[in-house]
């Protein structure tokens, strides 16, 4: 199984809070799951889905880039949870 194109959003029916299993056999099972659904992309909305797709999204955050001492920070945490050797980079 592929990914999906960033331009190919799901079309799941997740409000109904079952997805569907299938088996190579042929045979199918009801999975129920309670779901958080977080699209991130760096296009913009308009470009990937349709008005009423966008509309049955019931919060959406724009975040934008991170300053270079925030970029900086986030890029050191990383390092010390990867347990990585990477020196600090030059304070400016």
């Amino acid at each position: 199984m592929s990914a999906p194109e960033p331009a190919q959003p799901l079309d799941r029916p997740l409000e109904n809070r079952v997805d569907y299993l299938n088996l190579h056999t042929g045979k199918s099972f009801v999975i129920p799951f309670e779901e958080l659904v977080i699209f991130s992309t760096n296009l913009e909305p308009e470009d990937l889905m349709d008005p009423a797709f966008l509309r049955r999204l019931p919060y959406k955050i724009e975040i934008g880039a991170p300053t270079l001492d925030i970029y900086k920070r986030i890029f050191q945490k990383e390092c010390v949870k990867q347990a990585s050797s990477f020196p600090a980079p030059p304070s400016t």
